[in-house]
């Protein structure tokens, strides 16, 4: 006998007849899987580890480089301990003046030094770093690389003198890395789109960021740089979209094929491969390795590059992924393009030497700028590639410690300390450690913008945005898929359609079996409130058309985080459109390209770059009204000291 809802007692006759007629659909019945929680942490715990690695590993870098900064090619360590009254300890203004500086030596139109091949118009000054020409071409042997520009300010009727270009402020190369990783957040935060997409919409971003005047303070760009623009330039039309910059710059890898240029195999080009490599570090390891090759073939035309990227490809991902730095440092440096086994034994020889002296005291860092002068403190990277790896095998354990004596080693230290940086932040964050916070703290003009993209990074893995964050191993597909037994569970309950969908009472993902699926509006996921049904989208994502209930287990796209300079948020609610972006007015920011819409952007669908207005006649100067706290008007005096 059963009792009906009601109350009543109902016979076992009627009760047969009445189930024979109950479709399963109207009953349907969870699979669980008892060891669902165990994995559904194990796996969160995984990621969890991997994030924190990607976020110092990137901290690391931008960190390292500004330490560097103001000693950027002081290839007499001891110049930097007369120049800044004793050794760095910390973030500093570059001086006036540079002891070793080549700056006026080098190509303005293009790759090398101003004495070598045709001449050719300037790209310094007319396509890249506009209004910095002067400083290439001065005769100045003191130039420094890194200009500190004062300019007269008025602030709440006060004179003062305003330093652009200020202690723990990021060199050019770092500056672009961070225009990749704005690119990476913005179009692609759950790595799901082709990688050869994803070049093309860094290229697009690339080549608008360096030719836009005002987008950086820096003096200095690499050979890379103009030598890409010489050729981009060049162009009756210079390709400007994702596309066109994609089958140019492949036919210019192909076209230089054979004209190697020893001024590109640079430890440089291991700057803007550092964002491929976190970007790509939840994936395998042969993928990782060539999405990061082949970004840095379309930027660097030179195949003998090629293997230095993977070695340094391969290793950075290893130790994001856990695998421990000394160990497999020690693997790459008997590498036959670093020298093989004999550099092995230098290197090794060295690290003994520095132990004679104590930790941290000037001897042991005399030995370290002995050791990178011996293995190669110059640019060329197989020599440069040695001397980071030799740092990481002393500072494997002393991260912070090891980005300061890079920046005290002099040479190409920038290059080289981003590098480096990225391997020990990784490295530390697996060992329980992690980069100073006063280098955090005090990190100059990237710092804004890297938080930024950190904050949108860690979203991915908040348990509380209810999204495709690994909260439970159906959610991610390729368990369930993989998985013969829970499909056969299904199969016998004559309910063949498997679903995995969001439980609004358990808050995790579960697993379900229909006789058939549903469909899910626009706005919505699919649920499990007792029974299959459908639910808005979470905050941070949105569902833009239908879809089916089996073929989804969320929301299909990531909302845009408005990460742009002098971007912010004007509507993020709307559970089937993307978030919608506006330029800050209030800091005197506009649009570079006039929106569809006057309020707002939307930039999946457009431009939604902003640029900060300057008045047209260089006499005038903004209203104070116009441009925020503290009030400040501009006096446009372009001095450098």
């Amino acid at each position: 006998m059963l009792t009906s809802k009601t109350g009543r007692t109902v016979s076992s006759l009627v009760t047969v007849v009445l189930l024979s007629r109950v479709q399963v659909i109207q009953t349907p019945r969870i699979v669980r899987n008892q060891h669902t929680i165990e994995q559904k942490s194990e796996v969160l715990s995984i990621s969890m580890n991997i994030q924190k690695s990607k976020e110092e590993a990137l901290w690391g870098m931008f960190i390292a480089d500004a330490l560097a900064m103001p000693v950027h090619w002081y290839y007499n360590p001891d110049d930097i301990k007369d120049g800044y009254g004793g050794w760095l300890t910390g973030y500093r203004e570059p001086e006036k003046n540079h002891p070793s500086s080549i700056l006026t030596l080098s190509a303005v139109g293009g790759s090398g030094r101003s004495g070598w091949g045709s001449k050719t118009k300037p790209v310094i000054g007319h396509v890249i770093l506009h209004n910095k020409l002067k400083y290439w071409t001065s005769g100045d042997q003191s130039v420094h690389y890194h200009q500190v520009k004062v300019v007269k300010a008025e602030v709440q009727g006060k004179g003062q003198n305003l330093h652009r270009y200020e202690s723990g402020d990021s060199t050019l190369n770092s500056l672009t890395a961070l225009e990749c990783l704005k690119t990476m957040s913005r179009v692609d935060p759950n790595t799901t789109i082709p990688s050869r997409d994803l070049r093309g919409m860094v290229l697009e971003d690339y080549v608008k960021f360096m030719t836009t005047p005002g987008t950086h303070n820096d003096t200095y760009a690499e050979s890379f740089h103009r030598s890409f623009f010489k050729d981009w330039v060049l162009e009756n039309q210079p390709p400007k979209t994702a596309e066109d910059l994609l089958v140019w710059t492949e036919n210019r890898f192909k076209s230089k094929s054979g004209h190697s240029d020893s001024q590109l195999i640079v430890i440089g080009a291991l700057v803007p491969a550092v964002p491929w490599v976190v970007h790509y570090a939840d994936k395998p390891e042969d993928d990782c390795v060539k999405a990061t090759i082949d970004i840095i073939k379309l930027t660097h035309p030179e195949e003998s590059l090629i293997p230095y990227i993977e070695i340094y490809a391969r290793l950075l991902h290893r130790v994001l992924n856990g695998k421990d730095l000394t160990e497999e440092v020690k693997n790459f440096i008997s590498h036959k393009k670093l020298g093989g086994a004999p550099k092995r034994k230098t290197v090794e020889t060295l690290l003994e030497k520095a132990k004679e002296y104590p930790l941290g005291s000037e001897k042991r860092l005399q030995i370290y700028q002995m050791a990178t002068g011996r293995l190669g403190s110059a640019c060329y990277i197989e020599g440069a590639l040695s001397s980071m790896m030799f740092l990481a095998l002393e500072f494997a354990d002393h991260p912070n410690e090891g980005l300061l004596a890079n920046a005290n080693c002099g040479g190409e230290n920038c290059h080289r300390g981003a590098a480096l940086g990225a391997l020990l932040g990784a490295s530390a964050s697996w060992k329980g450690k992690q980069i100073s916070d006063k280098y955090k703290e005090h990190l100059g003009s990237a710092k804004p913008q890297l938080v930024q993209i950190l904050d949108a990074m860690q979203s991915k893995i908040n348990v509380e945005t209810n999204t495709l964050d690994l909260k439970a191993d159906c959610s991610l597909q390729q368990f369930w898929q993989k998985d013969s037994a829970k499909k056969k569970s299904c199969d016998v309950m004559n309910a063949p359609v498997y679903h995995c969908a969001w439980d609004i009472f358990t808050l995790q993902y579960e697993e379900i079996c229909r006789s058939k699926p549903i469909l899910i509006r626009i706005g919505n996921r699919p649920t499990i409130q007792g029974g299959l049904h459908y639910g808005p989208c979470p905050r941070n994502s949105y569902q833009p058309y239908h879809i089916v209930s089996n073929l989804t287990v969320g929301c299909a796209l990531q909302k845009t985080k408005c990460l742009g300079e002098g971007q912010e948020v004007y509507e993020e609610n709307d559970p089937d459109r993307d978030t919608t972006c506006r330029c800050d007015y209030t800091k005197g920011y506009d649009f570079v390209q006039p929106p569809l819409n006057n309020c707002f952007c939307i930039p999946s669908q457009e431009d939604c770059s902003c640029y900060v207005k300057t008045c047209m006649n260089m006499s005038h100067v903004l209203d104070p009204g116009k441009i925020g706290n503290p009030i400040m008007s501009i006096l446009y005096d372009d001095t450098y000291i």
